[in-house]
């Protein structure tokens, strides 16, 4: 367990997070959908790890296929850029 509020660094290591506000804990989950519920960051002062802002970017533009989880680690994104995952 690791108490931290280094959003990057949790999105590419941990398999589950509990975000908590005020003393208490207000979601648990998977990283990766906890930090793209953007009512959640914004009810408690969090930001969305930049590989979720460049993940929905590359969503965006078509080069990530919608139906396929968002990059969690730098390397993801730069795989997403170099060799577009199939679609």
């Amino acid at each position: 367990m690791v108490a931290t509020h280094d959003v990057d660094m949790t999105l590419g290591w941990a398999d589950r997070v509990a975000v908590m506000n005020r003393g208490r804990v207000v979601a648990v989950g998977r990283p990766d959908e906890v930090f793209r519920d953007r009512a959640l960051l914004a009810a408690t002062g969090l930001r969305a790890p930049w590989v979720v802002e460049v993940g929905d970017a590359l969503r965006d533009s078509g080069i990530w296929p919608a139906g396929r989880p968002g990059p969690r680690t730098p390397d993801e994104v730069l795989a997403g850029i170099v060799r577009p995952p199939e679609r």
